[in-house]
C-alpha cells in the first residue's frame, strides 16, 4: 500500500464511532499493522521502511570473507 491508502485507513479506523476492529477486518488490514502505521504516522512518514539486510548471500564481499577465512571449513580459493 502506499503512504496516502495507509492515511486513508487511518483517517476511516479513526472515524469510526463502534469497533474499529470490525473495519480493520473489512478492509483486511490487522490490528497490529494499523497500529504500526499509527505510531509511524505519529513520527511523521507511513513511506514503507526498507533497509539492507545482511551480505546478499553469494555477494563479493561473501566469497571473498569465505575465501580469505581460515574458520569456514569446506571452502577452498580454489573454488572462487
Amino acid at each position: 500500500m502506499t503512504a496516502d491508502e495507509k492515511a486513508q485507513v487511518l483517517e476511516k479506523v479513526e472515524a469510526t464511532p463502534g469497533s474499529k476492529r470490525k473495519v480493520l477486518a473489512e478492509l483486511g488490514v490487522s490490528k497490529s499493522v494499523c497500529y504500526r502505521w499509527r505510531a509511524r504516522a505519529r513520527l511523521g512518514s507511513l513511506e514503507d521502511q526498507r533497509h539492507p539486510g545482511r551480505w546478499p548471500r553469494g555477494s563479493l564481499t561473501t566469497r571473498a570473507f569465505r575465501s580469505q577465512s581460515p574458520v569456514c571449513i569446506g571452502y577452498s580459493n580454489v573454488r572462487d
